[in-house]
């Protein structure tokens, strides 16, 4: 993101300034990314998954706040945070320092994967509960099944190939998304002439 903020006292040159997939591949909800995917919804009309009346961004009822919504639910990585708990523990008991790191590293991937952009999206409040922790392929292939569903997860940048829903496909699906989303922060920087 700093990248963003290196034309202090210049514009940006369109054919220099880029973003990379490790760039959004690698930033959470807490990165300035998240806002910039936040506006970008926005200037896409894009609307929450279930309420199609609704668009991102609309004041809610009752001054609710709109939520980020884990695409590939939390819970749903339970079992491979357990598997790499379990290996921590071996690996603490047979005093292997190297696996130990190695190990600590990987948990620290995988929750930075289901924290990061490419996983996330914004709902209202009620659509994300009653969404809860289903699996996508089940949830999103409903919303395809719709007359406008292909629609509504393009506008909120969410890959609509069903295989890539998959808990077994969700780096796949990081990487697609991500894609997704750099063309059309592109699209949009060049757009409003803001490099």
């Amino acid at each position: 993101m700093q990248d963003l903020f290196s034309h202090k006292y210049e514009a940006l040159n369109p054919q220099t300034f880029t973003l990379s997939d490790f760039d959004i591949l690698n930033a959470g909800f807490k990165s300035p990314y998240s806002t910039l995917l936040y506006i970008l919804m926005r200037k896409s009309k894009a609307v929450d998954i279930y309420q199609t009346s609704i668009t991102v961004g609309e004041k809610l009822p009752g001054n609710q706040s709109w939520h980020y919504h884990h695409i590939f639910p939390d819970a749903n990585f339970d079992g491979e945070r357990q598997r790499i708990k379990n290996l921590i523990e071996e690996a603490e008991e047979n005093g292997s320092e190297e696996d130990l790191k190695k190990l600590s590293e990987q948990m620290t991937r995988l929750e930075y994967s289901i924290y990061s952009i490419p996983n996330l999206a914004f709902l209202t409040p009620e659509t994300n509960e009653s969404i809860g922790d289903s699996e996508p392929s089940g949830y999103l292939n409903k919303i395809m099944s719709r007359p406008n569903g292909k629609e509504i997860l393009e506008a909120q940048m969410v890959p609509t190939d069903p295989p890539l829903w998959k808990f077994n496909k969700f780096e796949e699906f990081r990487k697609k998304r991500t894609e997704i989303i750099l063309q059309r922060i592109n699209e949009y920087l060049n757009k409003e002439n803001l490099i």
